[in-house]
């Protein structure tokens, strides 16, 4: 190809915001994903088993949406057995499914987006999660990579159950902090309403006004 632009998802600011956390609450983290092979739950009840094992350090857990697409979540009850059987059943809240108008709520919730995703286009849920200020602990799916570093999150190889619950356990410690406004400030620099019109702007007006031995 003579040339490939990128453009990226779409991200409404106006619609998600970022909302300060009180000092000294228990932590919560959040992962919002329909129950199904790509998304990887049952790594993700390891991270938090092996989490718990690990710290004393109190957390809670929302799961959001695992029931939500009847074509795409499959056998939700069966996620519902798992975790109720898991080792951080206690600290579990079930959400099968929320109107994405109210998304944004439930990430102010929350302080820590997790997503073990095997395969990921670009999730506009870790994006819509770092708009509202979450940092991202993400496997390394697809798309994350474009804009989560040290100082968004972390990004763990697929099968990478410990490593992704040291980062979990070293963030509940305070051993590694974020500054939510930052992260909500560089996805809102890359994907926000602004970045994505200039930059389709500048992608359609290459087109109609490309070279002619580019065409």
């Amino acid at each position: 190809l003579p040339q490939t632009t990128y453009i990226g998802n779409l991200i409404d600011e106006s619609k998600l915001a970022y909302v300060p956390k009180v000092e000294n609450h228990t932590k919560m983290f959040v992962i919002v994903a329909a129950h199904s092979f790509y998304k990887n739950y049952d790594m993700f009840i390891q991270v938090m088993n092996r989490l718990t094992e690990m710290t004393d350090e109190n957390f809670k857990v929302m799961i959001v949406g695992y029931g939500a697409n009847k074509e795409y979540s499959n056998n939700a009850d069966l996620l519902e057995r798992k975790i109720a059987e898991s080792k951080f059943s206690q600290k579990a809240e079930m959400i099968p499914e929320v109107p994405h108008e109210q998304i944004g709520d439930v990430y102010n919730k929350a302080d820590a987006f997790v997503m073990t995703s095997i395969q990921e286009g670009q999730p506009v849920s870790a994006m819509e999660a770092a708009c509202c200020g979450l940092p991202i602990f993400s496997t390394r799916c697809g798309g994350v990579e474009d804009y989560v570093d040290d100082s968004i999150g972390r990004i763990y190889a697929i099968t990478d159950v410990d490593g992704m619950a040291n980062g979990l356990k070293d963030y509940l410690e305070g051993k590694i902090v974020f500054d939510s406004a930052h992260i909500r400030d560089k996805v809102v620099k890359q994907f926000g309403r602004e970045a994505f019109t200039n930059n389709f702007k500048s992608i359609v007006s290459e087109v109609i006004n490309g070279k002619d031995d580019e065409r």
